[in-house]
């Protein structure tokens, strides 16, 4: 029994000593490909702006700027306080890619079912705050047409050189 504890730690460290090896290089080579990632993207530049709605700084909306044509990159931002935006078309790179785009701007906002009447809520959102296990609901607080970029008839485009002055009037007059 005692020649088996010793052979147990043999195949311990001989274990050890080939994985950490393997280990290593795994590490090493997911590092340098995302690396390699980040090198291979296209050049972004800096695009800013703000979103009012009749007039007002939208807080809390979520912006998304669709190329055109679809084979670009899209990128995306969500307003501070004041409207203002930042788009970030990659996680590892701020800016967007210059280009023209089409732009969609929704707000969700968490409402009670309890404290809207089936109008405000729509007829959708009316049936599942009839459902037993419902209470809570998610609604857009800006006009639904801006909502879907293909559809809110809001078109911008980014310059070469970036931007700092995109501005994104909405209207809750239909």
């Amino acid at each position: 029994m005692f020649q088996f504890e010793a052979l147990e730690i043999t195949v311990r460290n001989l274990h050890l000593r080939t994985m950490t090896p393997i280990l290593l290089l795994l590490v090493l080579s997911a590092c340098s490909s995302e690396d390699e990632w980040t090198k291979n993207l296209p050049e972004t530049v800096p695009a800013t702006g703000v979103i009012l709605l009749d007039g007002e700084p939208v807080e809390g909306a979520s912006v998304v700027f669709a190329p055109v044509p679809p084979d670009n990159y899209p990128a995306n931002a969500l307003t501070d306080s004041s409207g203002r935006f930042e788009l970030k078309a990659f996680p590892s790179k701020d800016g967007a890619v210059p280009g023209s785009y089409q732009v969609g701007v929704s707000r969700t906002v968490e409402v009670s079912a309890d404290s809207m009447s089936a109008d405000q809520l729509g007829e959708d959102a009316a049936h599942a705050a009839e459902s037993p296990t419902s209470g809570v609901n998610w609604i857009n607080a800006l006009p639904n047409q801006y909502a879907n970029p293909t559809m809110s008839g809001i078109e911008l485009t980014i310059p070469d050189d970036g931007t700092s002055d995109l501005k994104i009037e909405l209207s809750s007059a239909p």
